[in-house]
């Protein structure tokens, strides 16, 4: 992106008409108080642009927090919906968390580029986000879900590629280890936002593993709430871990990564 914009400016100091007043613009001197104060008053939108960009740079330089919450929520991960901004923090914090289990580096991957990578890697450990993984193989489909694909089709629609939110892949035995749903609640109950997830993750597993041997991958999975995860009240089941955003906070997914590592 710069070396573009550097090429554009190039192109810009070639125009005739330009060239002479642009030679004597110093591009290494700042405006000065007047200036700013004269450009915010003028009637051009351009100047005032250029008032609200200049401070918002000064913002930056001195580390002030709403100024890089600006940049961040305008150009890294903006325009993204609040529920995808939640899983990519839920991403984030599970890589953290693996990297702390595990004593790994985290190194983050570009979002944007190759759509099929990961959006982290830990050690041996990949995270991938909205993506099924080669690991994923169709399971023979249920008595009820061929009825609901017939009726679909009744209907011309496509039958469209479901697919988990997080799942976290063991390089070295090119396995998934754990599938992990997200949960942004808007108005529904978190009660129901969770029996949706978990249905989706037993779903999922049967993509992952033999048929009869989804538990293991069941236990090691993780269904993650905004907020209003339940607790567990029966600790001889094999379940996904439950855990809301209070909970990454407080460092409750550091556990979780034990258990994956174990």
């Amino acid at each position: 992106m710069i070396e573009e914009a550097q090429r554009e400016m190039r192109s810009i100091l070639r125009i005739e008409t330009l060239r002479e007043p642009l030679r004597a613009v110093s591009i290494g001197q700042r405006p000065g108080v007047g200036a700013v104060r004269t450009a915010a008053r003028a009637r051009q939108s351009i100047y005032r642009l250029a008032v609200e960009a200049y401070l918002l740079l000064q913002g930056l330089e001195r580390g002030d927090p709403d100024a890089m919450n600006a940049v961040v929520r305008s150009t890294l991960i903006a325009p993204l919906e609040e529920w995808r901004r939640f899983e990519l923090a839920i991403g984030l914090a599970v890589s953290e968390a693996l990297a702390e289990a595990s004593q790994s580096p985290l190194q983050l991957h570009l979002l944007g580029g190759d759509s099929s990578g990961s959006i982290a890697t830990i050690g041996r450990f990949a995270v991938y986000w909205q993506q099924r993984t080669p690991h994923y193989a169709d399971p023979q489909l249920e008595p009820s879900e061929i009825v609901s694909r017939e009726i679909i089709k009744a209907y011309g629609l496509s039958i469209g590629a479901d697919r988990p939110d997080l799942v976290v892949v063991d390089r070295d035995l090119s396995v998934v280890i754990s599938i992990i749903e997200v949960k942004y609640l808007a108005g529904d109950t978190a009660n129901a936002r969770f029996r949706e997830a978990v249905d989706q993750v037993v779903r999922y597993a049967r993509g992952y593993v033999s048929p009869g041997q989804t538990g293991p991958l069941i236990g090691r999975s993780l269904v993650a709430l905004s907020h209003g995860a339940p607790s567990l009240v029966d600790k001889q089941v094999i379940v996904p871990a439950s855990i809301d955003f209070e909970g990454v906070m407080r460092g409750e997914l550091v556990p979780w990564a034990n258990r994956i590592l174990a």
